[in-house]
């Protein structure tokens, strides 16, 4: 998310994606509330989700990954990644 600067990414509330139990989970930046589902990719600990949701009440959906935030801790249910 290079693309913006810390301050759009937190204007509502800091920034995150939070994945949950069963493949779901939350993503929040700028003004972007999303729910999601993900998935590790076979064989690494790259993430892949989709997510749909609403960007200043306008609907938003789309895809994304992301490679695994910090070695050499996994990637567990629960957590709560800072964008």
């Amino acid at each position: 998310m290079e693309q913006w600067d810390q301050d759009y990414v937190d204007m509502d509330s800091p920034g995150h994606i939070t994945f949950k139990q069963g493949g779901t989970g939350q993503l929040h930046f700028g003004c972007v509330e999303a729910e999601l589902d993900w998935r590790l990719e076979a064989g690494t600990e790259r993430v892949e989700f989709t997510f749909s949701g609403f960007d200043e009440g306008d609907e938003v959906a789309g895809r994304g990954g992301r490679p695994p935030v910090d070695r050499p801790a996994p990637l567990s249910p629960g957590r709560r990644i800072r964008v």
